[in-house]
């Protein structure tokens, strides 16, 4: 009997505790709800006046639109077709360009093996080169403005860089003619001095033999 009396008053006390308890924590989950409630209304009206996404609760959507992507340049087909003509052509100049100057790299060489320097032409190249940067940086500065209007305008932008091209390509054409000219004028003099060489030493064997020949009046004794 005592054990179930203690069993009982301590149920008791258990359920008195229990009861206390919940008497103080529902007034704090009622508060905690409200005040959850007003902390979303408040990020609702926020939400609404910068012009955000709010919940679907029959109030208007503001609808951010993002910015143009960079790639979508290229679903103008006129943009993608002018760009790839700019390439194709700029890449034929380019090409042309080293073969000239292959072709130039040849010539030197050739001057080297005939053991002549070719100064005045040097000098000449030396102008054209520096007519040349003359007239690339009057290109690139009066095409420099307009850049930015080519960009907004969807220009493809290689008419700069083939009349750049173009410019070297005439440059290297003429630096190739006048390499050209002159070691075809030195191989010219050299193949005559080898033919005035190989005569001159013909007239010398035949003096030679003449004055050998027991023919000749030189050689007889009186």
């Amino acid at each position: 009997k005592a054990f179930t009396k203690k069993v009982v008053k301590d149920m008791s006390l258990r359920n008195f505790l229990d009861n206390s308890l919940t008497q103080l924590t529902t007034p704090n989950n009622k508060s905690t709800k409200s005040s959850r409630r007003h902390t979303a209304g408040q990020n609702t009206a926020r939400g609404t006046s910068s012009g955000g996404h709010t919940p679907s609760n029959g109030a208007s959507t503001a609808i951010v639109i993002p910015p143009v992507p960079s790639w979508s340049k290229w679903k103008d087909q006129a943009y993608l077709d002018r760009t790839v003509e700019g390439q194709s052509m700029s890449m034929s100049a380019l090409n042309s360009i080293l073969n000239l100057e292959c072709t130039i790299s040849n010539e030197m060489q050739a001057f080297c093996d005939l053991k002549v320097f070719p100064s005045a032409e040097l000098a000449a190249i030396r102008k054209e080169v520096k007519m040349f940067k003359e007239q690339q940086d009057s290109v690139l500065n009066d095409n420099a403005a307009g850049v930015e209007s080519n960009n907004n305008n969807n220009q493809s932008g290689y008419e700069e860089l083939m009349t750049v091209l173009e410019l070297e390509k005439n440059l290297c054409e003429k630096k190739l003619t006048m390499l050209t000219t002159r070691r075809q004028e030195e191989e010219v003099n050299k193949a005559f001095l080898i033919k005035k060489a190989a005569r001159l030493k013909a007239f010398e064997d035949l003096a030679v033999e003449q004055s050998k020949d027991p023919a000749n009046f030189r050689n007889q004794r009186l």
